[in-house]
């Protein structure tokens, strides 16, 4: 009963996600890989920002269930001076018995960044649907994240993700993120995972 409610007012969700934002610089990462590829992984996620700075994340994903299924990352900086960021995710997959379309993943996270001149705090909000093509994988994802303490502004990136498995153990992703309020900020990402 709750996924059909979910299934008909999804592009309202996207649509008001989109609409509703402003504009600050933040990086924050959903390392959603499709339950088919693996249960449990743990890898690495570089992120390339519109500024050429490059940043790493540390990441780890567990579904519990079929449908259900959390993450979390860490990333650190040693410039001048210390940076911290870190975040976790709760999601819940609708799973679909099409050829090609195979989930809906609605996640909620907590992201945090410390020990710098710019820290946050924020809420997110993201829906990510999962495409399989062959051996291939394709995942579109929009984020929206709020309540950041300090300032109240919001932001929101729409991701794109080509994830592949290489040799059944090994799983290699990459995609852009494209800020919707600014459009000259472009991420671009590359990451590997390790399924457990």
């Amino acid at each position: 009963m709750i996924e059909a409610l979910f299934k008909k007012n999804i592009l309202i969700l996207v649509l008001l996600s989109i609409i509703y934002t402003n504009n600050y610089n933040s990086h924050i990462i959903n390392n959603i890989l499709p339950y088919e590829l693996s249960k449990n992984s743990i890898g690495i996620q570089i992120l390339n920002d519109s500024n050429q700075k490059m940043y790493t994340f540390f990441n780890h994903q567990a579904w519990i269930s079929e449908n259900l299924f959390i993450d979390n990352y860490l990333s650190y900086l040693f410039d001048n001076n210390i940076d911290i960021t870190y975040g976790f995710n709760l999601g819940y997959g609708s799973a679909f018995e099409k050829q090609h379309f195979k989930n809906i993943i609605y996640c909620i996270g907590y992201h945090r960044k410390k020990y710098s001149e710019y820290t946050y705090k924020s809420s997110s909000f993201s829906i990510n649907s999962i495409i399989k093509l062959n051996k291939n994988w394709l995942s579109l994802n929009s984020n929206y994240f709020f309540n950041n303490s300090g300032n109240n502004k919001i932001d929101n990136y729409l991701s794109f993700k080509y994830i592949v498995s290489l040799r059944n153990k090994f799983i290699f992703n990459t995609g852009i993120q494209l800020n919707i309020n600014n459009s000259k900020e472009i991420n671009y990402l590359i990451g590997f995972n390790y399924s457990l």
